[in-house]
Order: C-alpha cells, then sequence, then structure tokens
C-alpha cells in the first residue's frame, strides 16, 4: 500500500528505484550520446520530456537531469535497468542529490524558480493536480501528461523546502494508481536508509481523500508486506500497537499543530484505502480550500522529519531478535480466508477419498480377496 496493497503502491515507480547508485562512469557515457545525437532525438529516443526547472549543468551547457538519471541508472551494470520517465519523479531529492553527490552540478532554472515563489508553490500545484486528476480519473487510467507534469512540479517543491534540502536521504514518490485510479492518491517521503517501498517500515506520506475534499500529512507505516504475511486482521492488531507505541516518543507533534491518533477520514468505502487508517501514527488535515503555504508547510514538516529521523534511528538501534526469543513470543497467525479455503478443500478431498474407499470395500473382488486372505490367516 502507503503500503496497505498492490492497488496502491506507486504506479509510477519502482519499488527498487536507487539512483543513489549512480556512477560517473554511466551518467558520462550517457552524456556523451546527448551530446552526440542532440536533446531533441536523446529525449525521444527514451521517452522523456523536457526539463522543466532541474537542470544538470556542465561546461556552460544544460542537460535534462532526469532524462540523463534515467538513462544513466541502466548503465551503472548489468544488475540495473534503465528507468522510465513513468518509474521514478525528477526534482531535488530524487535525482538533483544523487547527481550532485558524484560530482554535478544541478541548477535549478531561476524563472521557475521565481515564479513558483510568487504562486506559492505547493498549495498553487497542488490545488491545479486536483483539478486535472477530477477531470479525468472518471475515465480509464492512462497517464496524462499535463497531471503528471504537475505531479512532478508537486514534489520538486517539496523537495526545495529547507527541511527537505536538509535532509538529502529523503525522496519523494507519489502514485495516482496502477492500471486503475488509486482510490486515495498520495505523495510520499521516504528515508532510503529505512525503506524505498510504501509496502514496509516507517514514512511520511500526503494523503488525498477519494472525493478530493482533503488532504491529509501523515506519519505512517507500510502495511502491504503485514497483510502478507499475517492476514488482515493481523496486520491491523500488529500495526495498531505499534502506532500506540511510536506516539509515546513523538508527543512533540502535538504541539507541532498534529494529531496523535489514526481519527484520519478518506470518504472511502475500499477496504485497501481504509488500511491506511490503522497504519497512521498522527497527522495534520487540511481542506482542499485551505492548503498550506510554504511557510506552514515548512513548519509542519521540519518538526515531522525530525521525529521520522528520531524513530528510524531508534528501529536501527534495536537489538535483532534471535530464533528462539521469536518462537517464544510470537502470536497464533489469524485465521484467514485462505486458511478457511483450505480446510474446505482438506474437507472435500477427505469426503472424496472415504466415498472412494467404501467404493472399493463393497466391491466383489475386494471381499473375495479378504476372505481368502483371512482362510489364509487361520490355516497359518
Amino acid at each position: 500500500m502507503p503500503g496497505p496493497t498492490a492497488e496502491l503502491v506507486p504506479a509510477a515507480w519502482s519499488d527498487a528505484v536507487a539512483l543513489s547508485d549512480l556512477t560517473k562512469t554511466a551518467v558520462d557515457s550517457t552524456l556523451a550520446e546527448f551530446d552526440e545525437i542532440g536533446r531533441e532525438a536523446f529525449l525521444r529516443r527514451y521517452g522523456f520530456g523536457e526539463a522543466r526547472r532541474y537542470f544538470l549543468l556542465r561546461d556552460g551547457k544544460r542537460y535534462d537531469s532526469k532524462a540523463i538519471a534515467g538513462v544513466a541508472h541502466g548503465r551503472i551494470d548489468q544488475n540495473h535497468a534503465m528507468l522510465k520517465n513513468s518509474d521514478f519523479t525528477g526534482g531535488e531529492g530524487s535525482v538533483a542529490t544523487p547527481l550532485r553527490r558524484i560530482g554535478y552540478e544541478v541548477v535549478v532554472d531561476e524563472a521557475g524558480a521565481e515564479a513558483g515563489r510568487k504562486l506559492d508553490p505547493f498549495a498553487v500545484i497542488t490545488a491545479r493536480a486536483l483539478e486535472q486528476l477530477e477531470g479525468v480519473r472518471s475515465g480509464p487510467y492512462a497517464r496524462m501528461p499535463e497531471l503528471w507534469a504537475s505531479m512532478d512540479d508537486l514534489t520538486a517543491s517539496l523537495g526545495s523546502l529547507r527541511s527537505m534540502r536538509a535532509r538529502p536521504q529523503i525522496f519523494a514518490k507519489w502514485s495516482l494508481g496502477k492500471g486503475v485510479w488509486a482510490k486515495v492518491p498520495w505523495v510520499a517521503l521516504m528515508n532510503r536508509n529505512v525503506t524505498t517501498s510504501t509496502q514496509h517500515g516507517l514514512y511520511i506520506v500526503m494523503l488525498v481523500a477519494e472525493d478530493l475534499s482533503r488532504l491529509y500529512l501523515t506519519l505512517n507505516q507500510g502495511m502491504t508486506e503485514l497483510v502478507q504475511e499475517h492476514g488482515q486482521a493481523g496486520a491491523v492488531s500488529l500495526l495498531k500497537d505499534r502506532a500506540a507505541k511510536y506516539r509515546t516518543q513523538v508527543g512533540e507533534l502535538e504541539q507541532a499543530g498534529f494529531t496523535l491518533s489514526d481519527a484520519i477520514d478518506l470518504r472511502t468505502d475500499n477496504w485497501r484505502a481504509k488500511n491506511y487508517q490503522p497504519s497512521t501514527i498522527a497527522f495534520a488535515e487540511f481542506t482542499r480550500d485551505d492548503l498550506p503555504s510554504d511557510d506552514k508547510l515548512e513548519a509542519l514538516l521540519e518538526p515531522l522529519l525530525a521525529a521520522y529521523d528520531r524513530l528510524a534511528q531508534a528501529d536501527n538501534e534495536e537489538p535483532e531478535v534471535t530464533v528462539e526469543d521469536e518462537e517464544d513470543e510470537a502470536e497464533a497467525a489469524p485465521y484467514t480466508l485462505e486458511d478457511a479455503l483450505q480446510s474446505v478443500f482438506l474437507g472435500l478431498s477427505f469426503r472424496a477419498e472415504r466415498r472412494s474407499m467404501s467404493a472399493l470395500t463393497s466391491a466383489p473382488i475386494f471381499k473375495t480377496c479378504l476372505a481368502r486372505s483371512s482362510s489364509m490367516a487361520r490355516t497359518a
């Protein structure tokens, strides 16, 4: 899901995206091809659009940073595949930071940045994305260039905030669905040292209610893998217990404007989307008509990221449970639908075997053989 299920995993993402693996050799090779065939041909060959704000700068020449990073990813070694435009998002945390780490200069288009500041980027971009989504999701799921560009702009605006720039280990993912439009669209912020997937681990996620009327900025937990391992009821119980323990460690979020509970209302009847609720640790709510300014978002995001950093560090420092302890402390797995079906099939199989045995023992040849065997036993 954010975690609950496969339906809601990022439509436009591979869960193993790791641009932090980029090498200078791979990027240099990609830049050489870009120079050789030209920008238009390069972008057309690999299916990327023109960069809007973030550019790799080398020898006074600007290169489309997302396209360069995606193609270079497939040139790291034989274990890395090229990333398509729909596999990841561009912006500060996801593309600019990995490129800078290996020595490249990445610049933000100043005209775009200035226009963004005047428009109060997050609120304006989010309102535009919601309007675009509202206009298309009544139809079949498809990649919508303008909507996708708005989502990329949204993650870029988040990446430009001071709290995000100070944490290069945090990157953004977004999802509007996979094959079908998501009931609950989302934008997640993840610590790559903790998780690169919304299916497990701790992360921050902004959830959009199904009716698009409100957004929740939440500290959350991945649920999909727990559901697969423990079943729905077992996963919900585990997550509620964990959320309660986490809340005792992040009490300062209440003073920062967050509610320490899972009382979010995503306006949905979809059971998968409802799984976000028990995994929520803390949240701040915004209505569509009152989206936060950059200053207000920064005031919320800094303490939330600080709490996330602390929980992530504490989880990493916890001693590893031995196999013996794990067996002693393990609870019985919940009785799932799969268990019930298996019992039915076993019952049917058992009844079929009984019918087969009954037919065999009533057959004349079986009775004759049994009589001869008894006679021989008495003679012996």
